[in-house]
């Protein structure tokens, strides 16, 4: 019996972790304190990273976007909840658009607030709205 609870609970996880990082979004996780605690692999390619994130301050990861940061950090404090859309962000020498929204979780996990963020490209969409747009 406890073998194959054991056998289920390892089948979730891996069904959670495969819709995780097949989802066409990038999704972020964080403790409170901005140590990223998850990245699904879209993440990782819309923001260009490679390498070990998880376990390390976003402010350390993206130290050129203080100043987004801490306006993401103040929009949490003040309702749990921040969202920015058509964001100009410049990355490997590269403008990207993307929309942003975060989320403060409900309760506290290991004495830490989560929050997750959900970042959707609209570079392609952006660059074809300019496009017609010149057309008109």
């Amino acid at each position: 019996e406890n073998a194959r609870l054991y056998q289920r609970i390892i089948s979730q996880r891996n069904f959670v972790n495969d819709v995780f990082n097949n989802m066409l979004n990038g999704v972020l996780t964080t403790y409170g304190n901005g140590i990223v605690t998850s990245i699904n692999d879209p993440a990782r390619k819309i923001l260009e990273l490679n390498g070990k994130v998880t376990g390390e301050s976003v402010y350390k990861i993206f130290p050129e976007y203080n100043n987004l940061l801490t306006e993401i950090e103040k929009a949490l404090a003040e309702s749990g909840v921040y969202k920015s859309y058509n964001q100009k962000i410049l990355i490997n020498g590269k403008v990207k658009y993307l929309n942003i929204s975060v989320s403060r979780f409900e309760g506290k996990f290991e004495n830490q607030v989560p929050t997750v963020t959900i970042i959707q490209d609209q570079t392609e969409r952006k660059a074809l709205e300019d496009h017609l747009h010149k057309i008109d």
